[in-house]
């Protein structure tokens, strides 16, 4: 603001030392006039310009904010993909841990098979691998078929 006042006081200063100096004549009068409407005319581009500036650091601010407010959501982003990967790996880990004990558990479940066709290879009777092993009439049968050919032959 101090500096449109002090361009317009010494263009008034100026325009009314002119007029006083070249009141006499109209060409000079004339001439006074267009330096004049060059000086105002400087004065309004001044302002624009001073505007355009403000404007302009006005805009910058903006954007330096906006950025600001990106890269505190990206870091938040990040922590949340940092945080999502741990659950993935956790989960990894775990399916992995889990499937060891189904196979344990499958091998488990098999043991009565296992054992029933050790003692049909070393030559016990069914009644026997029913009672000792668990099992049904019809798997001791079916054990002692394939099995018990096995160390004959």
């Amino acid at each position: 603001m101090e500096i449109y006042s002090l361009n317009y006081i010494y263009i008034k200063n100026f325009l009314n030392d002119a007029v006083s100096y070249f009141n006499s004549n109209i060409e000079q009068s004339a001439l006074v006039f267009a330096i004049a409407i060059m000086l105002i005319s400087i004065l309004i581009l001044n302002r624009k310009i001073l505007k355009l500036e403000k404007t302009q650091f006005n805009e910058i601010d903006d954007i330096t904010s906006f950025n600001r407010l990106i890269d505190e959501e990206l870091g938040t982003l990040k922590k949340e993909q940092n945080e999502l990967n741990k659950v993935i790996k956790s989960s990894e880990h775990k399916l992995q841990s889990d499937r060891k004990p189904d196979n344990e558990g499958k091998l488990f479940n098999n043991a009565p098979y296992t054992q029933a066709v050790q003692l049909a290879r070393r030559g016990y009777a069914r009644e026997d691998i029913i009672s000792l092993c668990s099992i049904t009439e019809s798997e001791a049968e079916l054990i002692l078929a394939l099995h018990s050919n096995s160390k004959a032959a």
